[in-house]
């Protein structure tokens, strides 16, 4: 995951975000670092271009590591 961390940040990639399943809940924050997206962080995010799928819940890692 670092790696993959280090190459987003070097596109400039701020924010990382995905759909995720509920039952991998734990798998993404626990194992990935990822957090469940508030409203005022999907509020935050609306105004930019997305690619959005539908899913019950997002998650995100708010600050890509440099």
């Amino acid at each position: 995951m670092n790696e993959l961390e280090k190459m987003l940040c070097g596109l400039g990639v701020e924010r990382l975000v995905l759909p995720a399943v509920p039952g991998l809940l734990q798998t993404w924050t626990g194992s990935f670092g990822f957090m469940v997206m508030t409203h005022s962080d999907k509020l935050e995010i609306a105004e930019h271009t997305i690619l959005s799928f539908q899913a019950p819940g997002n998650h995100h890692v708010p600050q890509v590591s440099q």
